[in-house]
Order: structure tokens, then C-alpha cells, then sequence
């Protein structure tokens, strides 16, 4: 299970950058569907995803983090 692990934490971090570097909030969408197949592999990403959040709450990209898109990926 670990090399799916890896490709969950990858992939959600690479459309996390892709979503603020283009500043586009419906990329949500894709990292909730990551996220919930990286959850079905194992429970650690939940970790990850949090400390991604704190350090996106905490960025200048912040108002990615309210807009409607955030809600339907949760």
C-alpha cells in the first residue's frame, strides 16, 4: 500500500499548486477526489491534508480556502 500512498500525497500537493498557481478554486473538486481515494488507501493523509490547509490558510492564497468550490469537494 505504501507506493499508493506516495502517489495520493503527490498527486494532492501537485493540484494544490496547480490550483494557486492558476488561481482557480474549482480544482477543489479534483483534490477532494484525491484526497477520498487517499483516505480509502490509508488515514495518514488526513495530516497531511490538515497541515496543507493550515499552511494555505496561512499564505497569501487564502481566499481559495472560501468560495463555494471548497464545499462540494468536502
Amino acid at each position: 500500500m505504501d507506493p499508493f500512498d506516495q502517489l495520493w500525497w503527490t498527486l494532492t500537493a501537485l493540484v494544490l499548486v496547480r490550483m494557486i498557481k492558476d488561481q482557480d478554486p474549482r480544482c477543489w473538486l479534483t483534490e477532494g477526489l484525491v484526497i477520498g481515494f487517499g483516505l480509502l488507501t490509508k488515514m495518514p493523509i488526513a495530516f497531511y491534508v490538515l497541515a496543507l490547509l493550515i499552511g494555505l490558510l496561512l499564505s497569501e492564497s487564502r481566499k481559495l480556502l472560501f468560495n463555494r468550490w471548497m464545499v462540494f469537494a468536502d
